[in-house]
């Protein structure tokens, strides 16, 4: 695969692009190039032994489609199997949806809901009709830096709490009686302190 960058001697326009790559289809073109403009970026897929002659020969066949003499500023030449392996990387970063988000955060969906609506968070990057996708890594620095405050536990947090057992309560029974005032009541203290 051979990538040019070039500036051309003649406005580029819309027919002449499309021209380009009916002309090269058996080179796998692509091409980048804002009509009315003088720049412009193709890419061709051109076998040589060299990478070279691979790039000499994707420069005259640009030139020969184009009917215009091209001054090259970039260029790239790379091997098969390596513009293969480039194509077969994604182009986006990883995008998390609010139920990936309330899965990471740990809330419910209603409560992403409420993040999302924050100044602090994240824009999305992609917006549909149906949903909204953030950038997953920008999601999980924004995780790492919120305050978050208590409140009601997870579902899980609540089945992996334990409740105390019996034997963890005091199995004396514990008779409080309030300070005495008067002689009736110091009786009454000692009669109890009796039946124990």
């Amino acid at each position: 695969m051979v990538g040019l960058d070039f500036y051309s001697s003649d406005q580029l326009t819309g027919d002449a692009v499309f021209d380009l790559l009916e002309t090269l289809g058996n080179y796998a073109p692509s091409a980048a190039c804002e009509p009315g403009s003088t720049q412009g970026s193709v890419t061709l897929r051109v076998i040589d032994v060299e990478p070279t002659g691979a790039i000499r020969q994707a420069h005259h066949l640009l030139e020969q489609a184009l009917g215009m003499t091209l001054q090259l500023y970039s260029v790239e030449a790379t091997e098969w199997h390596e513009a293969s392996r480039r194509l077969a990387e994604p182009t986006y970063p990883p995008v998390v949806s609010n139920a990936e988000i309330a899965r990471m955060a740990h809330v419910s969906r209603q409560r992403v809901g409420q993040l999302t609506r924050s100044h602090t968070f994240p824009k999305p990057v992609i917006e549909t009709e149906h949903t909204k996708l953030y950038r997953k890594d920008a999601v999980e620095r924004w995780l790492e830096t919120r305050q978050t405050k208590p409140g009601r536990p997870l579902a899980s947090s609540v089945e992996e709490a334990k409740a105390p057992a019996l034997s963890d309560y005091a199995t004396e029974p514990v008779i409080r009686v309030a300070p005495a005032l008067d002689q009736e009541s110091t009786d009454a203290q000692q009669s109890a302190e009796a039946c124990l």
